[in-house]
C-alpha cells in the first residue's frame, strides 16, 4: 500500500515489472516507439506552457469516454458560467461584496467567422459584423461600447499554435455572446507576419480606441507590446505562462507552472506528511523552475531534500534518470526504508517510462509517492498502471467540465486548456466594465484582492502581473481521476 495518510485507498492493479521480464520488455518497447516530445508542456520557440487539451478527467466526468470509471470527477454545478467580481472595484479595489454575474448564452448566432486564405498578417476583425470588410473579414461600427482588443497568432506557421489561437478566439467570442448587453466591443488582431507584428498590432489597437488587450499568447510578444502599453496607458491580460513576461502593464491569466509545483509539493508535505521530497525533472527552463519550487517548499515546510535527477527528451535518458534515482534512493534509505514524495512533471511516454522503471525496482509499493502537474490530465496517464495512486494538480475540473461541454456543443470539438482562460479573460473584461466605474481596466480594478471565479476556478492578479489560481488535487485511479482535495473557492487576505 502506498503511504497516503489516513483513509488512503489500497493500490490496485500495480504493474510489477521485476517479476516478469517479458512484460517489462513489451511495456518499454512500446514506450520507446512513441514519439518523444522535446518538451511536452513547453512551446519550443517561446518557452510558454501550451497545454494541448483538457485531458481524460473531463471525459470521465461526462461519460464521453465510454468506459466505467472507478471514481469519476464530481459533476459540475448545474448552472450558467459565472465570474466573481467585487462591486466598486474601480474605486481602488478595497473590500466590497462578492457578486456572481450569471451569464445567459445567446444561443442565436451559430456562425463562426471564416477568414480569407489571402488575409494579410495585421488584419483586424470586430465582433459586431455589418458585412465584409478589408481582407474579406467582418467589421462593425463604433456603437459606443468600450473596445477590447484580442491579440493572437491567427496565421502562425506553426500549425499547433495557430489551432490554439483559433480555439482561443472562439472561446473569447463565446464569452462575448454570453455577456450579452454587458459585452464590450471586441476587435481581433493577428500578431504574426513579421518581426514586430505584435507591437504593431498593439499600437494599432490603441489607435483604434482599445482600452484593454486580451493576449498576446507568447512571452516574446508580451514583452514586445510593453512600450505600446506604457505609451497608451493600457493594460494587457496575456496568455503567456512565463513569469518573466509579467509586469509593466502585462498580467498573466494562465496557470503558472511555479504555482502548480508549489501546490502539489505543499500538499504532499503539509497535508499528507511527506517530509522528504525528491524529483525526476526534464532538463531546461521548466525543470529548473520545478527544482527551484522544490527547494523553496522544502525550506518553508522543514522538509528534507532527497534525490534529484534530470533527463533529456528521449526514452534512454528518461530510463537512465529513473534508474539513477532508484539506485541513489536505495543506497541512501535501503529497501523499504524511505518514504519520499517525488515530483515528475512530465506527460505521455516519458512519464510512463519513468514510472515503469521505478515500478521495476519495486519502489512504488509503499516507498515513493509520485507527484505531477496538469500535464498528467490525459488518457495516457490512465493507461500506465505504474502511475496508479499518483497525485497531480489541475485547475478546478468541475468548472472546466461545464465549459468544455458548452464549447464542444458550440464548435464541435473539445477546447484546449488555454481556451478556457481566453473565455475567462473575455468575461472578466465585461465584468469589469459592469462594476469597474469610470476606469474599469485600471491596475486597481484588475488586481482587486477578492479575485474572480472563472471556468478554471478562482484566480486573482498580483500587482506585479502574476496570478494566484486555486488548484484541485487529483489521484489517478483505475479508469479515472478522483478529487482528493478540491480547489479553494476563495483566497486568503493579502
Amino acid at each position: 500500500m502506498n503511504h497516503q495518510g489516513p483513509g488512503a485507498d489500497p493500490r490496485h492493479g500495480r504493474l510489477r515489472l521485476s517479476g516478469n521480464a517479458a512484460a517489462a520488455l513489451v511495456v518499454l518497447v512500446l514506450s520507446a516507439c512513441e514519439p518523444q516530445p522535446a518538451a511536452p508542456v513547453i512551446d519550443a520557440e517561446s518557452g510558454d506552457v501550451l497545454v494541448p487539451g483538457f485531458g481524460a478527467g473531463q471525459a470521465d466526468a461526462s461519460g464521453a469516454a465510454g468506459r466505467e470509471t472507478a471514481a469519476p470527477i464530481e459533476a459540475p454545478e448545474p448552472r450558467s458560467q459565472a465570474l466573481r467580481s467585487v462591486e466598486g472595484a474601480g474605486q481602488g479595489g478595497q473590500g466590497g461584496a462578492l457578486t456572481e454575474i450569471e451569464l445567459q448564452p445567446a444561443g442565436t448566432d451559430e456562425s463562426v467567422i471564416e477568414r480569407s486564405p489571402q488575409q494579410e498578417p495585421d488584419a483586424v476583425v470586430e465582433e459586431t459584423g455589418q458585412g465584409p470588410g478589408p481582407f474579406g473579414l467582418a467589421t462593425g461600427p463604433d456603437d459606443g461600447r468600450r473596445l477590447v482588443a484580442l491579440l493572437l497568432p491567427l496565421t502562425d506557421p506553426n500549425p499547433g499554435r495557430e489551432a490554439m489561437a483559433r480555439a482561443m478566439e472562439n472561446a473569447t467570442r463565446l464569452a462575448m455572446e454570453d455577456l450579452g448587453a454587458d459585452a464590450p466591443r471586441l476587435a481581433v488582431y493577428d500578431t504574426v507576419g513579421r518581426e514586430g507584428s505584435a507591437a504593431d498590432a498593439a499600437r494599432r489597437a490603441i489607435g483604434d480606441g482599445a482600452e484593454l488587450m486580451l493576449g498576446p499568447l507568447t512571452s516574446g510578444n508580451a514583452r514586445e507590446i510593453r512600450p505600446a502599453l506604457s505609451n497608451g496607458g493600457v493594460n494587457a491580460i496575456s496568455f503567456s505562462t512565463d513569469a518573466g513576461a509579467a509586469g509593466n502593464g502585462v498580467y498573466l491569466i494562465g496557470s503558472l507552472p511555479s504555482a502548480e509545483f508549489r501546490r502539489i509539493l505543499r500538499f504532499a508535505a503539509v497535508e499528507r506528511g511527506y517530509r522528504t521530497l525528491g524529483a525526476i525533472l526534464p532538463r531546461g527552463a521548466y525543470g529548473a523552475a520545478a527544482k527551484q519550487a522544490l527547494e523553496r517548499v522544502a525550506a518553508e515546510t522543514g522538509s528534507e531534500l532527497s534525490t534529484i535527477t534530470t533527463y533529456d527528451a528521449s526514452f534512454d535518458s528518461a530510463r537512465e534518470a529513473a534508474l539513477n534515482f532508484a539506485d541513489l534512493h536505495l543506497t541512501r534509505f535501503g529497501p523499504g526504508g524511505g518514504r519520499v514524495a517525488v515530483l515528475v512533471p512530465d506527460s505521455g511516454s516519458l512519464l510512463a517510462t519513468i514510472a515503469a522503471f521505478l515500478a521495476q525496482r519495486e519502489l512504488l509499493d509503499g516507498e515513493l509517492q509520485l507527484l505531477g502537474t496538469g500535464v498528467w490530465d490525459s488518457e495516457a496517464t490512465l493507461r500506465e498502471d505504474a502511475l496508479r495512486d499518483g497525485w497531480f494538480v489541475v485547475p478546478d475540473p468541475r468548472r472546466r467540465n461545464e465549459f468544455s461541454e458548452r464549447y464542444a456543443r458550440r464548435f464541435g470539438t473539445a477546447p484546449p486548456l488555454l481556451a478556457g482562460f481566453a473565455y475567462d479573460a473575455g468575461v472578466m473584461a465585461g465584468t469589469l466594465v459592469r462594476v469597474g466605474g469610470e476606469d474599469p481596466f485600471s491596475r486597481n480594478s484588475i488586481t482587486n484582492p477578492a479575485g474572480f471565479l472563472g471556468t478554471a476556478g478562482a484566480f486573482r492578479f498580483t500587482r506585479g502581473g502574476l496570478n494566484e489560481r486555486s488548484l484541485a488535487v487529483l489521484r489517478v485511479e483505475e479508469g479515472g481521476f478522483r478529487i482528493i482535495e478540491p480547489a479553494p473557492q476563495e483566497f486568503p487576505a493579502w
